[in-house]
């Protein structure tokens, strides 16, 4: 008789990280699927597993026992009243990540994203949450309840921790903001902040410019009050805007454009530039994935929320990761 199992899901385990279902490689597990009991690689197989698949999130296979064989018989006998339920994955380490967007509530070390599957046992622990054994080049790491890291392995050194440190993490943030990779350079953000502080000393010039073509066009502006009205701009430029009347005519041959053609959103474009109109304004999710996958790929690393957004605009249920 076969019987489904959940070898493995989701959730965090007792070590504080979670297993992506989706990124187990099961291509070479499924060429001899045996099943182990307790992980017990010295004796004999008690049968195989069939119709390995990934169901929600979730990593299920059916175990079909040898009936001809003692032990496995026992174990069958056990599974069906319901004594044993568990079945516990081995894997084998291939990358690990401390992406934000994969993290749970709880979480205190990386998520595993990408492994391959070595072997599955039927197990006496009742929850393959807390039931994982993992491979890495340091060797074997049984992961049970409770936690229990072999004698001589660093567990550090095999599930990365998350950094905990508000400074460390903070930059992390003002290097996405500064448009930089998350572990960019301190030399690469120095120039980044230099680059946006001349673009700043640029713009002010270009303001400045303006208000004061603004200014003089409509009178408002002298030789006699041009230095006080320069440094009440730049104290408090609103306040300086609101002196200037743009409905006044100044002599046309004075003002480029002519004053009686020149008005405050002149001013507005100048400081601003003529915005182009955003190509994408109105693109749906889909026409992003035909004509600008890019681009839709972009929004997803920098801009997540309208990304979802626009996910579940076009296909009415929410966008979930994997």
């Amino acid at each position: 008789m076969k019987h489904t199992f959940k070898i493995s899901d989701e959730s965090l385990n007792s070590y504080g990280f979670w297993v992506k279902s989706d990124g187990i490689d099961t291509a070479n597990f499924s060429k001899n699927p045996v099943m182990l009991f307790n992980h017990n690689k010295e004796s004999m197989p008690i049968g195989t597993w069939e119709n390995l698949r990934v169901e929600n999130g979730e990593l299920l296979a059916d175990a079909v026992f040898d009936m001809d064989d003692t032990l496995a018989k026992e174990v069958d006998r056990k599974v069906e009243k319901g004594i044993i339920r568990g079945a516990s994955l081995g894997l084998k380490v291939k990358r690990f990540s401390d992406d934000p967007k994969l993290m749970k509530p709880g979480q205190q070390r990386a998520t595993l994203i990408e492994s391959e599957l070595a072997e599955v046992s039927i197990t006496a622990f009742p929850s393959n949450r807390n039931a994982l054994k993992l491979w890495d080049t340091s060797g074997e790491v049984n992961l049970s309840i409770p936690p229990a890291p072999p004698k001589g392995v660093d567990i550090d050194t095999i599930i990365p921790k998350l950094n905990t440190n508000p400074k460390q993490n903070n930059m992390k943030e003002v290097m996405k903001k500064l448009g930089l990779s998350e572990d960019a350079s301190q030399e690469a953000a120095i120039a980044a902040v230099e680059s946006l502080q001349n673009e700043v000393t640029s713009l002010r010039k270009q303001l400045t410019t303006a208000f004061v073509k603004l200014g003089e066009a409509t009178g408002a502006i002298t030789d006699d009050n041009r230095e006080r009205m320069l440094k009440l701009a730049e104290k408090d430029f609103d306040l300086a805007l609101s002196f200037i009347e743009p409905g006044k005519k100044a002599d046309p041959k004075k003002t480029d454009p002519p004053a009686d053609t020149l008005r405050l959103s002149d001013l507005i474009k100048e400081l601003k530039g003529e915005k182009t109109p955003d190509p994408y304004a109105n693109f749906t999710f889909s026409d992003y994935m035909q004509k600008a996958p890019d681009k839709l790929e972009l929004m997803r690393e920098k801009d997540f929320e309208k990304f979802k957004k626009l996910y579940e605009s076009e296909f009415g249920t929410k966008y979930q990761e994997g």
